[in-house]
């Protein structure tokens, strides 16, 4: 299992487009991963999730990841939002 602190910078609020998108990426990998804020934890792979997230107040955003492709799916998700 890994933990990752990700700077949301101007990733956030994500549209039903980009969420679409980021939800596709990460489904590519075997491994769960999921995406807390100061009030809730979502599945990153569910789009009804991220679009929960609504417009986030915070600067970061923690994200657990656990599975056999953890690595691949956390450079997936820091090159995400490394952009």
């Amino acid at each position: 299992m890994m933990t990752l602190k990700l700077s949301l910078k101007h990733n956030c609020p994500f549209t039903q487009e980009t969420a679409a998108r980021f939800a596709q990426m990460l489904s590519r990998y075997e491994a769960s991963v999921l995406l807390c804020d100061a009030h809730r934890t979502i599945n990153a792979k569910s789009l009804l999730g991220i679009l929960s997230l609504g417009y986030i107040q915070q600067e970061t955003l923690e994200a657990v990841i656990d599975g056999p492709d953890e690595q691949a799916a956390a450079q997936a998700l820091q090159d995400y939002f490394s952009n």
